[in-house]
């Protein structure tokens, strides 16, 4: 609640973005329940640039709990960090995102 009493609700995708851009972060990682983000056929797409996730947005194809995330990546692209969006029921997902073996969507 704000001093007033007024019931805040802040989404945790945007506040991710918002945090990892004021700290310069390099990366940023959100785990979901779905492979990354896919395109118009549901395929997967490994890399997409912050003007192709607004084309994503605009055309309608990405809708629901992947819009904050999309949107927070490109927060966080505007300080030059990479995000990856991936599936966190995979094991081993995270630490696959945080090395070498590529997984889910990069944004970036």
């Amino acid at each position: 609640q704000d001093p007033a009493g007024v019931v805040l609700n802040i989404n945790g995708d945007t506040a991710a973005g918002e945090i990892a851009a004021a700290i310069n972060a390099e990366h940023l990682v959100f785990l979901t329940d779905v492979a990354g983000v896919l395109d118009s056929s549901n395929k997967l797409l490994a890399t997409i640039t912050p003007p192709q996730v607004a084309e994503l947005i605009d055309s309608g194809v990405v809708q629901g709990g992947m819009l904050p995330k999309l949107e927070a990546a490109i927060t966080a692209a505007s300080v030059g960090a990479l995000t990856r969006i991936i599936d966190g029921r995979q094991p081993g997902a995270l630490l696959d995102a945080l090395g070498e073996r590529e997984n889910g969507t990069l944004v970036g």
